[in-house]
């Protein structure tokens, strides 16, 4: 197979007029030879395992102690779903219709207080947003949240006493209902427990 190449010219009326002007992908066969040498044409050769034409030092030829080549991603890492066995401790767990949001409102008394929350859901995203209802700021900005992968935690610092509103949003969805499980708590600017029930649920 011989070398192939392909060329993509980029339109220089929207770059700079020093911005490379075409980018050259090379694609070659099993001979090293050949593709060794591009390599080193372009990285130091200090720099690159022996297993790929270089003369950098390490535990083999492709440097495994300093290189990582991959392998089995650990568990800590993986997303965990609505699925599997996290703690719900505490988590109430109650099911928004599809087309409507459950909101939350709560009566911050002292600035610096926090308000925080937690939410999962069972198999699709959820809509999250906080409103200072007395000034209709959205102190928080809605947002369509991941809380199928994993749980999503957040806080909110209240620089300001007010009612605060946190909403869980499935309105978007015209036809799925979505079971959700959460725990929203206000504390002190000093950190003690002040609220942990809702004052007002919207459905």
């Amino acid at each position: 197979m011989r070398q192939k190449y392909l060329r993509w010219h980029l339109g220089s009326s929207s770059l700079y007029s020093r911005s490379i002007q075409c980018l050259k992908i090379h694609i070659f066969d099993s001979n090293e030879s050949k593709w060794k040498k591009c390599i080193l044409e372009n990285i130091p050769a200090h720099e690159i395992p022996s297993h790929w034409g270089g003369t950098k030092k390490g535990s083999d030829q492709f440097c495994s102690n300093i290189i990582c080549m991959g392998g089995p991603v650990p568990t800590r890492y993986y997303l965990k779903g609505s699925t599997d066995t996290d703690d719900d401790d505490g988590l109430i767990c109650v099911t928004l219709p599809a087309g409507q949001k459950l909101t939350f409102e709560y009566e911050i008394l002292e600035a610096g207080s926090t308000l925080k929350w937690n939410l999962k859901s069972d198999g699709y995203d959820v809509g999250l947003s906080i409103i200072c209802e007395d000034s209709g700021e959205e102190v928080v900005p809605y947002k369509r949240v991941d809380s199928h992968l994993a749980k999503v935690e957040g806080s909110l610092l209240c620089s300001k006493p007010g009612r605060y509103s946190v909403s869980f949003d499935n309105s978007y969805s015209r036809f799925r209902s979505k079971g959700i499980r959460y725990f929203i708590s206000v504390l002190s600017p000093d950190g003690i427990l002040v609220e942990e029930e809702d004052v007002d649920t919207d459905l």
